[in-house]
């Protein structure tokens, strides 16, 4: 038996695992962009956040605080709330909303996501730039809040 017909049977349980992986992904972020949607950004201005890291460290904010509602005012159009909120969330909510759009139309029968964003983060080096310097951005905005919170709660 070649090596071959030994890689097959494990080729095709990683696939299978991958797709798994890249249906349970696209519930989870078709959930999150219907969330945004149905959600009612003026219900939630009024209430308690629910960042375990804002409670333990008596209201310094983390990364990813005000993310679901800057999400929830994107989805409704109100971009000034949402970039008050977190400055990230509508390049997030559209960024996102793009990848399963373009995941859908773009990748051959049978690829899985992992594949397809593999692929594209390859063919590009203007991507792979693109994504530094966002992720460069965030961390250093997060930080810079992190500090503030920090120096206005001592």
């Amino acid at each position: 038996m070649g090596q071959d017909a030994v890689d097959a049977p494990l080729q095709r349980t990683v696939t299978a695992r991958l797709a798994k992986k890249t249906d349970a992904f696209h519930l989870i972020a078709w959930l999150a962009i219907l969330a945004a949607i149905i959600c009612d950004p003026i219900r939630l201005k009024g209430t308690t956040s629910l960042c375990l890291f804002r409670h333990l460290t008596g209201g310094i904010d983390c990364p990813g605080c005000g993310l679901v509602r800057s999400w929830c005012a994107t989805a409704h159009g109100d971009f000034g709330d949402a970039i008050a909120r977190h400055l990230f969330g509508p390049a997030t909510f559209f960024l996102l909303l793009a990848a399963l759009i373009a995941f859908r139309f773009t990748r051959p029968a049978g690829e899985v996501f992992e594949t397809w964003l593999a692929r594209i983060w390859r063919s590009s080096r203007s991507t792979r730039m693109m994504s530094a310097l966002g992720a460069v951005a965030w961390i250093s905005w997060a930080a810079a809040r992190m500090v503030s919170g920090m120096a206005g709660n001592g």
